[in-house]
């Protein structure tokens, strides 16, 4: 089972939009003008987990536990199984939208 704080996955998302953003930039820039080179319209990733909530001691801030994929004994894990959608968009500066079962949760980041 892998074990991944909410803070970090949305940290490592929210930096690999910017890189692959910057990619096409760069590779445009090679381009003459008369070729279009597109965008990257959204960067999304889903999956289901459990979740644990935690103090992040790096971050010094309450955070979430992540746990994927399938635990050594799993019929004995109580705790329910959650589908998480994580969605980047350009337009607000690639702030992940964080949705836990449906519902947009509000993260640390956009509460400063």
């Amino acid at each position: 089972m892998a074990r991944h704080l909410l803070s970090d996955v949305l940290a490592s998302l929210r930096r690999s939009a910017r890189l692959a953003e910057d990619n096409l930039r760069r590779r445009k820039a090679g381009r003459p003008a008369a070729s279009a080179q597109p965008r990257l319209a959204e960067l999304a990733i889903e999956f289901d987990c459990r979740m644990t909530p935690r103090w992040n001691e790096r971050r010094r801030c309450a955070d979430t536990l992540l746990h994927m994929g399938r635990g050594f004994i799993p019929w004995l894990d109580r705790r329910p199984v959650h589908r998480v959608r994580i969605v980047c968009h350009p337009g607000n500066g690639w702030h992940p939208a964080v949705q836990v079962d449906g519902r947009l949760i509000t993260t640390e980041q956009e509460r400063n």
